[in-house]
């Protein structure tokens, strides 16, 4: 059966042509960075050994936590606000609104430092010790994403792609290089050096080559406050649903550090960073997806969102279905060629997770679709309701199957969220909801 008639009907949409030729770039990018993450995770087990790399994730999930706290849901708010600003020429208000994220940010980011240190000084629960690693990374990873956050909005690809790869790629030469030292260096300390230099230099490149060439004209300073409280208004509902969407996806590692050893959260992470393959496709065109969404529903034009988001979703559901099998035929020869024997035991968690990647994919951009649509309350109630459910699972599920039984909490739980966000997002393009 050809596919040509397929291909013909998918790219017979001004839109999607669009994605397809303009997204290239960070399609490239996020196949590039995931491969080079990989790469890290294996020369982190190999080397290091798979107890480390369970610290590691334990980290990685309490700094997604926190960092999405800091961050405020600022990153997904300037995607809708900055493209309204720069559809009506303001771009004067921009710069303002920015620098003002910047420093909200900021503060908040140095304040969560604060209270974790205050937190672990009087309590010496074995979880806080974690946490309070985590805390140092803050800072460094709010400013990083709030910083891709705005090359996102203003739909500067190449800027927004070099961002998001000089982080892992620093990472890894940094790992190659102490492999053969005779002194023994923590991969955490490595990458909290790398990101808190990398944003740094990027939040300086901004400043001074981008907002440079704008020039504030007729603001009213004294509105500045206003302009931000709006924001914020947009953005808390934002960073609460995200909020929901990390623990989702954290809660696996959290509670098997929990009940498991860090060796067997080492194994099991190897499965969670390789299923991430599956959804590549997905989270690079929700890079660029939401502001040409959010132009598309400012033209009142909501039959041709419908067909954008259909095809983006066919194209999504199609390559995450090639990486399942490619996982089920070459799946145990990955493991065990580039992360050793020890990972072989991730096999069956890998195709679990796998799994629901497939569903959340198949369903389409219905998270960035609901808030660009202005449901960001529907949106935070179904991640709720799924976090929650996640939580429970993992309870019951991981003292009596281990890592797969944290594998199946987690596909189980990301599939229903999809499909329910799905469900909302249908009834939006046919009209029967109010859109926002």
């Amino acid at each position: 059966m050809s596919i040509s008639p397929l291909y013909k009907q998918l790219t017979n949409n001004r839109d999607f042509r669009y994605i397809l030729s303009s997204g290239g770039l960070v399609i490239l990018g996020g196949f590039y960075t995931a491969l080079i993450g990989l790469l890290s995770t294996s020369l982190v087990i190999n080397h290091w050994g798979s107890e480390e790399l369970g610290r590691i994730a334990i980290v990685d999930a309490y700094l997604g936590i926190l960092s999405t706290v800091a961050i405020f849901g600022t990153d997904l708010a300037m995607s809708k606000t900055f493209t309204k600003l720069k559809s009506l020429n303001q771009n004067g208000v921009q710069r303002m609104l920015f620098g003002r994220i910047v420093w909200f940010v900021l503060t908040l980011s140095v304040a969560i430092f604060i209270v974790t240190f205050i937190l672990v000084e009087n309590n010496n629960a074995p979880f806080l010790s974690y946490f309070y690693l985590a805390s140092f990374f803050v800072l460094a990873k709010a400013a990083l994403t709030i910083s891709s956050g705005y090359l996102k909005s203003q739909q500067l690809r190449g800027l927004y792609v070099l961002s998001t790869s000089l982080l892992p790629t620093l990472y890894c030469c940094a790992l190659l290089g102490l492999m053969n030292r005779s002194y023994v260096v923590s991969p955490l300390l490595i990458k909290q050096i790398c990101m808190a230099g990398i944003s740094a230099v990027i939040l300086i490149f901004l400043y001074a080559h981008i907002f440079s060439k704008i020039k504030i004209t007729n603001i009213d300073i004294s509105t500045e406050d206003a302009q931000l409280s709006r924001f914020l208004c947009l953005s808390g509902p934002m960073m609460l649903t995200s909020l929901m969407m990390v623990t989702l996806a954290q809660i696996d590692v959290l509670m098997l550090g929990y009940f498991l050893p860090e060796k067997d959260v080492g194994v099991y992470t190897v499965a969670v960073r390789l299923a991430v393959a599956a959804s590549l496709l997905m989270m690079a065109i929700n890079t660029f997806f939401s502001p040409l969404l959010t132009k598309i529903i400012s033209e009142a034009s909501l039959e041709r969102a419908s067909k954008l988001f259909n095809r983006v979703s066919v194209l999504m559901g199609g390559f995450s279905l090639c990486v399942f099998f490619a996982f089920f035929i070459f799946g145990k020869y990955v493991l065990g060629y580039v992360f050793g024997e020890e990972a072989l035991a991730a096999y069956f968690s890998l195709m679990i997770l796998s799994g629901g990647k497939v569903v959340a994919s198949m369903c389409g951009p219905v998270g960035h679709t609901l808030n660009m649509m202005g449901k960001q309350k529907a949106n935070f109630y179904i991640n709720s309701a799924c976090g929650l459910a996640n939580i429970y699972l993992n309870y019951i599920f991981i003292p009596l199957y281990g890592i797969e039984g944290a594998a199946f909490s987690t596909a189980l739980s990301i599939a229903l969220k999809n499909i329910f966000s799905l469900i909302i997002v249908k009834r939006l393009f046919q009209g029967e909801y109010e859109i926002i």
